[in-house]
């Protein structure tokens, strides 16, 4: 399943920014071809131009200078009197049909578009027309015939350009965005890769967390019902029936305890869930927790010690029964992890912007790296302890009702080389 989810966001974003990319490249290469076929047509306009200036301004031309021009750039001129006589020029050879065959074809189909100096009777503007001519070898032309008057007589000039160069161009600008192309899409097949795994992430956990969560409530559902079956069968085989009910009841209320705390956690877990407040007397609160303390500390033979907070506490709005829940899970689990007969301490800090009330203990204190993960569901940081009473959901039922008061829990090193466990209350919460 979560195979098929990333595999699936793969795709999709690869195929959608694959799509973006082909768009814009597509418009991008349209551009740049278009400019280039700009730039060949304006060199052609640009070399017709130095001609008829030459022929204007000196009316004549001599060969060498032809001759020159045509080898610098790789074109073909030709110049056509009234008369219909063609003059030939030899300064370029390089292209694949010969000039002679050029030339009378582009004068040919000049005159198909009316534009021709031998037929025209009077003329006083200048006539021009661009054409491709085709070449005897699969070769293309763009060439250009303009017809001027000079004196009393007229002229043709042509002027051929070849169009290889014009297509290698767009050939070398084609093999450039092709291999743009590939490589912006082995990058974008890697970004949606590693975005699919990132995207997926949650959702693994999520699935890791449910199957250990499942193995973790069959584990502690297990454990108190083969007791159960296990006081059962001995009770049966030795006829001793008298423990039987007190282990029963022992572990049908671990049972109880489970499940209200997944209950719990599954209330926790539903959007909206809101807990109702009141005004709550800290003082009388805080006297209250530490009197069920002290009854919970004597029962379990610990030695219990409270560092009341400076000064009155005030009425703050929030939820006195949920408050004590906590701090008697923070109890609990230092009852469970303190050194015996090491002093456990309930203390309360009173601030300017808030209240904190911690329950301290003696133990062997947590790694760092591990007191985020202590309020896990099911997490317990000492592994060897798998066989304590206590499910390893209390401190995440402790954070649950935190979030859904808006407060502060965590954890601290205490200076008994032991920890802390602790909630801020913000005097401002309403």
């Amino acid at each position: 399943m979560v195979n098929k989810l990333k595999k699936r966001i793969r795709l999709s974003v690869w195929g959608l920014t694959s799509l973006v990319l082909l768009v814009f490249a597509v418009f991008s290469f349209v551009l740049n071809s278009n400019s280039i076929r700009f730039n060949f047509r304006s060199a052609l306009d640009n070399y017709t131009e130095i001609v008829i200036t030459k022929i204007r301004l000196d009316n004549a031309v001599s060969t060498n200078w032809i001759n020159t021009l045509e080898a610098a750039n790789n074109i073909i001129i030709g110049i056509k009197d009234n008369n219909g006589n063609v003059y030939l020029f030899s300064g370029n050879n390089e292209f694949k049909t010969s000039r002679e065959v050029l030339l009378n074809r582009t004068y040919d189909i000049a005159r198909e578009n009316g534009v021709a100096a031998y037929e025209l009777e009077f003329m006083s503007s200048t006539l021009s027309t661009s054409i491709t001519v085709n070449g005897d070898n699969g070769d293309t032309y763009l060439c250009k015939v303009t017809v001027i008057p000079i004196k009393e007589s007229y002229v043709a000039v042509s002027v051929i350009l070849s169009n290889e160069k014009y297509e290698k161009d767009i050939e070398n600008l084609l093999f450039r965005y092709i291999l743009i192309i590939v490589i912006l899409e082995a990058i974008l097949y890697l970004i949606s890769k590693i975005l699919a795994e990132y995207a997926v992430k949650p959702t693994i956990q999520s699935e890791r967390s449910q199957r250990e969560f499942i193995a973790s409530v069959s584990h502690e559902l297990r454990s108190p019902l083969a007791v159960i079956k296990a006081a059962s069968s001995t009770a049966q085989i030795n006829g001793d029936h008298t423990k039987l009910p007190s282990i029963v009841d022992s572990e049908v209320n671990r049972m109880s305890r489970l499940v209200e705390d997944l209950m719990t956690l599954s209330k926790a877990d539903t959007s909206g869930w809101e807990i109702e407040t009141e005004d709550i007397d800290l003082d009388d609160l805080t006297l209250n927790i530490y009197e069920k303390i002290v009854v919970l500390a004597n029962n379990r033979n610990r030695s219990i010690r409270m560092i009341p907070a400076k000064g009155t506490l005030p009425v703050i709005k929030t939820n006195g029964m949920r408050l004590t829940q906590i701090i008697l899970i923070f109890f609990n689990n230092a009852c469970e992890y303190s050194t015996e007969g090491k002093e456990i301490t309930f203390g309360v800090v009173n601030n300017s912007k808030w209240i904190k009330l911690y329950i301290g203990d003696r133990g062997p204190g947590i790694p760092d790296k591990e007191k985020k993960k202590i309020f896990e569901r099911f997490y317990r940081a000492d592994k060897s302890r798998s066989d304590k009473k206590h499910f390893g959901l209390g401190l995440s039922v402790a954070m649950a009702l935190a979030k859904a008061m808006n407060m502060e829990i965590g954890v601290d090193d205490n200076e008994f080389g032991g920890s802390d466990f602790y909630i801020r209350l913000n005097k401002r919460i309403e």
